[in-house]
């Protein structure tokens, strides 16, 4: 794999090298120290991975991978960043204009005088490493996501109506990894407005990384979107995202936490979410599984399905990791596949048909 680092720090710069030339297969085929570099560089390296820096003079890793996508919408470009939790918002950016993945740049503790042998290069580098790894799966012919800022044509009422609600609300309940946050908009924007149900998202994320989350979905999206805290009510036209480290579940229309078993591999679990969805709301739930990493949410989408409730699944085509995708297909038996606008137009349709059916709502002008 041909990797292209693009820091503006030379000591990181040096470091990310000697850790990856620790890796067989690894070729550290270019460096740049700006966006401007960067994206000379691919015109003339052709790199299958680029880890991009977000704070560089002359031009930021924002506007970097806008332009690198525009022109080889095929790289693979992974975020890095030494101060990740002041870096959010433009790391999200970063990911809606076609960045795949993030994470926080290696460093090394190690004394004056420590000799910095392979074992220590690989043990500082091993979150990098293994997210890399995670990245060469992603099928190499298939291009970024990338979020226009288009209008999406609606066919049932927008938010300059209001709705009044009655009864049990339906549910929409979406589950992703990596690609997600970019996918999650292209859905998103495309449901109508206002909703007559909330949604429930379990997007893969790490302890730190939700609140920023849920305030990116706000801000690109327009729904009220909240991480809800114990015992939380839910309500119509509103986003709810699972809190990092915990499983979010739906009991008695209400929120609740758990905590996950030591031996659970993805956090927050879709599964569990999907599968309180299906007991809570029954036929009254849509599952939604996106692209990512794993077979998280495939159970949860059978039992969404054998509840009555409605189930759609992202497309082998878009998902930037169809792993997800492929395994709810799987276990469902449900093989048809949508891009992120479609299943949102058709999840659009089905809450207000179910909302419809069930009389519990009355458009007002």
């Amino acid at each position: 794999m041909k990797i292209l680092i693009v820091n503006d720090s030379k000591v990181l710069m040096t470091l990310m090298r000697a850790i990856l030339e620790t890796e067989p297969g690894f070729k550290v085929v270019g460096t740049a120290s700006d966006g401007i570099e960067a994206v000379d560089q691919v015109g003339k390296l052709f790199p299958d991975l680029i880890l991009m820096d977000i704070h560089m003079p002359r031009m930021n890793g924002v506007e970097a991978i806008r332009r690198i996508i525009k022109i080889r919408p095929k790289t693979r470009i992974l975020i890095t960043s030494a101060t990740i939790n002041r870096n959010m918002n433009l790391i999200f950016e970063g990911l809606k204009y076609g960045a795949i993945d993030y994470i926080k740049s290696p460093s090394l503790n190690a004394t004056p005088g420590t000799r910095i042998d392979r074992k220590i290069l690989r043990q500082a580098g091993a979150r990098l490493l293994k997210k890399i790894q995670t990245l060469i799966n992603i099928n190499k012919n298939k291009s970024s996501i990338v979020y226009q800022k288009k209008s999406i044509i609606q066919t049932i009422p927008t938010k300059n109506k209001t709705i009044e609600f009655k009864g049990s609300l339906p549910v929409l309940a979406i589950g992703c990894s990596t690609g997600g946050p970019s996918t999650l908009i292209f859905l998103l924007k495309a449901l109508p407005r206002p909703l007559p149900g909330p949604i429930f998202i379990c997007q893969h994320i790490d302890p730190g990384f939700d609140e920023n989350f849920a305030k990116w979905l706000s801000t690109e999206t327009g729904f009220r979107t909240t991480i809800p805290g114990q015992q939380s009510q839910i309500h119509s036209d509103q986003i709810y995202v699972a809190k990092a480290g915990k499983n979010m579940i739906l009991s008695n229309n209400r929120v609740k936490y758990e905590t996950p078993s030591p031996d659970q591999i993805y956090n927050p679990n879709i599964d569990k979410l999907f599968i309180s969805i299906a007991e809570n709301s029954r036929q009254n739930a849509c599952g939604i599984i996106l692209t990512g990493m794993g077979n998280d949410g495939a159970r949860g989408l059978k039992e969404i399905k054998d509840k009555g409730g409605h189930i759609l699944i992202q497309d082998n085509q878009t998902a930037i990791v169809e792993s997800m995708p492929q395994s709810a297909r799987k276990l469902t038996g449900v093989y048809d596949g949508y891009p992120p606008e479609i299943l949102g137009r058709m999840a659009g349709e089905w809450i207000y048909k179910k909302a419809g059916k069930q009389g519990n709502f009355k458009i007002k002008n």
